[in-house]
């Protein structure tokens, strides 16, 4: 394969499976031959350099040519990271399920999904090797198994207190490396890495969806609220928030740690999205400070000033105001502390 000509590489990137097998040529040209190889922007997303990594770009993809030879045109000025987004040319959407083009590589969404534990017993027999070209191969995301303590089973479990240490165990879990060649046993587990691919559209709509599901639901079974640093569908779920615990909101403009269109407003009470918790800022009476702090979520989860030691209102956290003393800030970790919060500055 001619990977590091302009010519060549224009003919490789007609498919999502000709960009991939590029860039595995470029990285074991490098790695295993130490060849020399040029560097290409590719799409106005990819920046492949000479060192057989394949960069993206941080933000919008830029408006340029398919294939720039940097060689020639010099650096952009934008900023990339070293992250492979491209989707395996075998795995199709993890929502409608249909496969990408080379014309949805740009916008294709790369997402970390929970680990999961895995039974192993239908492959009982069968090597290690062979089960996780089984997981290479499923469509509908990209699966990895470690070898690096990938391997659970009761029977490897050791209670025996380790040399030196008075309570840890040689092996609680039963976790252990997978030995070369290992074949499936009965009881065997495994863990898998998830990664699964979206079109732009069946993200979005996935987000919205799922953020439609949390309202319906009153946020059932809730516990901390999402991680909303830098996500750009953050406005789905701070309007479920609020909807759910009954204030109204007005549309602004944030540039923080989540960037938001919207904040909760409840008389002169101001409440922002941070990036686990709400911020609220506003006078709140010491007597319902009190009241807030006597219950177990409150104390816990509506954190007076902020303060990650919970303390209690009381000096130095409170001030003196027009309506005697007063918490004029909280920030709020989960839904139960939000419900309680507004549920006392209403009464």
């Amino acid at each position: 394969m001619n990977y590091n000509s302009l010519a060549s590489i224009q003919k490789r990137i007609k498919t999502l499976k000709g960009l991939k097998d590029l860039i595995d040529a470029r990285h074991k040209a490098y790695y295993e031959r130490k060849e020399d190889l040029k560097q290409f922007l590719i799409l106005g997303t990819w920046h492949l350099d000479t060192c057989g990594n394949c960069w993206t770009i941080i933000g919008e993809s830029l408006d340029v040519e398919p294939v720039i030879d940097l060689e020639f045109s010099g650096f952009p000025k934008r900023s990339f990271s070293l992250h492979n987004s491209i989707v395996p040319a075998h795995v199709k959407c993890f929502k409608c399920r249909q496969p990408f083009s080379i014309k949805d590589a740009k916008t294709i969404i790369k997402k970390r999904l929970q680990p999961q534990i895995v039974d192993l017993s239908k492959y009982i027999g069968q090597s290690i090797k062979e089960v996780k070209e089984i997981y290479k191969n499923k469509t509908d995301a990209q699966y990895y198994i470690r070898n690096e303590s990938g391997l659970q089973n009761d029977k490897f479990i050791d209670t025996r207190i380790k040399e030196g240490c008075t309570v840890l165990e040689e092996n609680h879990g039963g976790w252990i490396d997978f030995p070369p060649d290992y074949i499936i046993d009965k009881g065997d587990k495994t863990e898998t890495e998830i990664f699964a691919y979206y079109h732009k559209k069946c993200f979005e709509k996935s987000i919205i969806d799922q953020a439609e599901t949390f309202r319906k639901t009153k946020g059932k079974d809730a516990d901390h609220f999402k991680n909303l640093a830098g996500d750009v569908y953050c406005d789905y779920w701070i309007k479920a928030e609020l909807e759910i615990v009954g204030l109204k909101y007005k549309e602004v403009v944030s540039t923080g740690e989540v960037s938001y269109k919207f904040e909760g407003r409840y008389k002169d009470f101001e409440f922002r999205r941070a990036w686990t918790y709400w911020v609220v800022n506003g006078f709140v009476p010491l007597k319902i400070a009190q009241e807030i702090y006597a219950d177990e979520v409150g104390q816990k989860y509506v954190r007076v000033a902020g303060h990650c030691g919970c303390v209690a209102p009381e000096e130095p956290w409170i001030q003196d105001s027009a309506i005697g003393k007063c918490v004029t800030s909280y920030h709020i970790d989960t839904l139960q502390g939000l419900k309680l919060f507004v549920s006392k500055i209403k009464e």
